[in-house]
């Protein structure tokens, strides 16, 4: 079953930069769901969102942002905030959650489920991230994740679930570490996802990971993030 975390709001149009608070005075940097952040633009620090989107289904959304530590900000909590609108334009929701990141280059799918009322449709969300303060976390190890398989839920045809195989590479067992799942239409746009936080992975061993996802149609493939617990 997923687990996810509420917060509040932000952006997914050409990128902008502003000021926000995150454990001081850092800056935050949003991003298109289509196109990743350029070195140029991105301000110093910040990660990148290489890509973001959502999934629908009835009053359940899946909002989500592919990101990467490519600034330097292992060690800190990383915060995605979302606005969400409907296909008029209109803000409808906002949202938020957050992850850690633990070494360099790690990239994380940070998202959460939002209950969309009165039935309305999502057409958009522009994310926002930011960088809060330090973790007091161990190192956490590059988990891998492979051998993902998409099938039909058995009562429901048009709802889906991701199997996948993840390895611990130490000699402990890992705890409640955090899948987050992107799922991606043929064209690679995000079209939803989901996440989960299997009790135990052995030490030097896998362990296979089920997710229903909540996504807008049949994905063509989706791609398990590995995270340490937050």
């Amino acid at each position: 079953m997923s687990r996810f975390r509420r917060g509040f709001a932000v952006v997914l149009l050409p990128l902008l930069f502003s000021a926000a608070c995150g454990g001081g005075n850092e800056p935050a940097a949003s991003g298109p769901a289509s196109s990743p952040q350029t070195a140029q633009s991105a301000a110093p620090g910040l990660p990148t969102i290489v890509s973001s989107g959502f999934g629908q289904q009835d009053e359940y959304a899946w909002i989500t942002a592919v990101v990467k530590n490519d600034k330097g900000a292992e060690g800190h909590f990383v915060t995605v905030q979302f606005n969400i609108f409907d296909k008029a334009g209109a803000l409808i929701a906002s949202e938020s959650q957050t992850e850690s990141f633990n070494r360099p280059g790690e990239t994380l799918a940070i998202g959460t489920q939002v209950t969309i009322d009165g039935g309305a449709k999502v057409g958009k969300v522009e994310p926002t991230v930011v960088i809060g303060s330090t973790t007091d976390a161990k190192p956490f190890p590059e988990v891998k994740a492979t051998a993902y398989k998409i099938g039909t839920q058995e009562y429901a045809k048009d709802r889906y679930t991701v199997t996948f195989t993840v390895t611990n590479p130490t000699a402990e067992p890992l705890k409640d570490i955090r899948v987050g799942v992107a799922c991606f239409d043929s064209g690679g746009k995000v079209i939803g996802g989901s996440s989960e936080y299997p009790d135990v992975v052995p030490a030097n061993g896998p362990a296979v990971v089920k997710s229903d996802v909540i996504v807008s149609g049949k994905p063509a493939k989706c791609t398990a993030y590995v995270g340490a617990p937050v």
